[in-house]
């Protein structure tokens, strides 16, 4: 299936690499929330902090199996956007209203 849409990123380190998932919550029947991480593989190369927002314009879910022999969900990106902080810019002070 393919998948598009905006989503945050969680990164965690291992072995010197960043692994990323994104959080799928909703409330049950009794309102109480329930959560869960779902692994996102990112393009090689991608180094992005944590809780960084992107939007997905082009990505699939996929499946693989754990080391310990079960098998998990997962999405792959293939080609994002992403709402990083830009630097600031320097100002001429004649622009400046006081």
């Amino acid at each position: 299936m393919n998948i598009t849409g905006k989503t945050t990123l969680f990164r965690k380190d291992f072995n010197g690499k960043p692994v990323y998932s994104r959080s799928i919550s909703s409330k049950d029947i009794d309102g109480n929330w329930l959560s869960v991480f779902e692994n996102v593989q990112m393009p090689k190369g991608t180094d992005l902090p944590n809780k960084t927002k992107i939007e997905v314009t082009k990505g699939f879910e996929a499946v693989y199996e754990k080391r310990d022999g079960t098998k998990d969900r997962k999405i792959v990106v293939m080609e994002y956007k992403a709402d990083l902080p830009t630097g600031f810019s320097a100002v001429d002070d004649s622009e400046i209203p006081f």
